[in-house]
């Protein structure tokens, strides 16, 4: 829905996943990972040349979940809590958007202008700003959940 959106939260929660003390072949993977979302960054960052749609974006959601819920105890693992810190914002309006289409008069699987971004998009008047200000939000919440670690 917004262009940069996906891999700019991605690339963050991925870098924190590494800063955060991972540690041998998870780190490895994961700051490749966060390596190759900066790289397609340039091209996707408004306005795109290229989109990642359904299928890349899915496939984004997917390893960030994999990643975090590899992250998870062990040695240097991080508690379930920061996890959630880390995915904060794809978190909040994926819950945010399901108890919004329950309440409404339409199907769970019906479209709507009520994700954040559409949000931020009005707030800010365009896709930079909007991009921006998604990205301190999720960047405040990464400082926490990463501070969570030296409690």
């Amino acid at each position: 829905g917004l262009d940069g959106l996906a891999l700019c939260l991605g690339a963050l929660a991925a870098a924190c996943f590494v800063f955060g003390g991972a540690s041998g072949a998870f780190a490895l993977a994961t700051l490749t990972f966060a390596a190759a979302q900066v790289g397609l960054l340039a091209w996707n960052s408004p306005p795109a040349v290229f989109y990642l749609g359904d299928n890349g974006s899915n496939l984004l959601g997917f390893a960030l979940g994999a990643l975090s819920v590899g992250s998870l105890g062990g040695d240097g693992g991080f508690p379930v809590v920061t996890a959630l810190f880390l995915l904060a914002v794809p978190i909040i309006d994926a819950a945010g958007t399901i108890v919004r289409r329950a309440r409404g008069p339409g199907s769970l699987f019906d479209s709507d202008r009520g994700h954040l971004h559409h949000r931020a998009l009005a707030l800010r008047g365009g896709p930079l700003g909007a991009l921006a200000v998604l990205g301190a939000g999720a960047l405040a919440a990464a400082i926490v959940g990463l501070s969570l670690l030296l409690l």
